[in-house]
């Protein structure tokens, strides 16, 4: 049972972009005009957390919570630059040597990436990318963990 339970999501998430509850933004839309305005709002407003204990949390947990990784701080500011301009960035996945691995970044398909965490600009061309995601396959990813996790 919990196999067809698991196949049916799976179906379901595929064919979705967001599966997780979405909740009205806590944010006036007059504070986000420009993406520059939305990774503004997450490096000023989340805080980092070094939690050894990690899953995939929901933009909407990031801005409750008001803590989140790397992670967190891409894919929140992934959904507030397409929910207040439209535009769909990309998630990417680098290798910091001897510093991190797995570290997330996000960037509009151009030649340079973003850190939401602290808003630093790296040039692709000087990074390692391990994987890149579209927004829509980053929410997908986020909404399988969500209900496989059990968080619903």
């Amino acid at each position: 049972m919990k196999l067809i339970v698991i196949a049916f999501v799976i179906a379901i998430v595929s064919s979705c972009t967001t599966l997780f509850p979405v909740p009205e933004l806590p944010i006036d839309r007059n504070e986000i005009q420009t993406s520059r305005d939305a990774i503004a709002w997450v490096s000023t407003n989340i805080d980092y957390s070094d939690s050894p204990v990690y899953y995939y949390q929901t933009p909407h947990e990031t801005i409750e919570l008001g803590t989140g990784m790397c992670a967190d701080y891409s894919t929140l500011a992934l959904y507030l630059i397409y929910e207040y301009t439209g535009e769909k960035w990309y998630y990417y996945v680098i290798d910091l040597p001897n510093v991190i691995d797995n570290h997330a970044l996000i960037g509009d398909g151009g030649t340079q990436l973003i850190d939401p965490q602290n808003r630093a600009y790296s040039a692709i061309d000087t990074l390692t990318v391990l994987k890149v995601y579209t927004y829509d396959e980053i929410m997908k990813k986020i909404s399988y963990a969500y209900y496989i996790d059990g968080k619903e």
